[in-house]
């Protein structure tokens, strides 16, 4: 999921950035921050979006998300009791 977003994200960043460097002409209106200021930070947020893809997908690689069934302690002690179970060392 958060690959998708960021994905998204990265697109729309790289889309608006040129907008923003464009706003920095005569003629527009002024903002609180600078237009070049807000075009370099929509631009640095394409690489960051797509570093988070790529920890997002090495994470997934990792296979978190599967669970794997393991027996619980009494079954071990069960294979004792019946002598089952090989001795240490052996």
């Amino acid at each position: 999921m958060a690959a998708g977003l960021s994905i998204l994200l990265a697109v729309i960043a790289g889309v608006s950035a040129p907008s923003w460097f464009a706003r920095a002409k005569d003629g527009y209106e002024s903002s609180a921050i600078d237009a070049n200021m807000l075009g370099l930070l929509t631009l640095i947020l394409v690489p960051v979006s797509l570093l988070l893809v790529a920890f997002a997908m090495r994470g997934f690689s990792q296979k978190w998300n599967v669970e794997v069934e393991k027996g619980s302690d009494d079954d071990y002690e069960a294979d004792d009791r019946h002598g089952d179970a090989q001795p240490q060392g052996a």
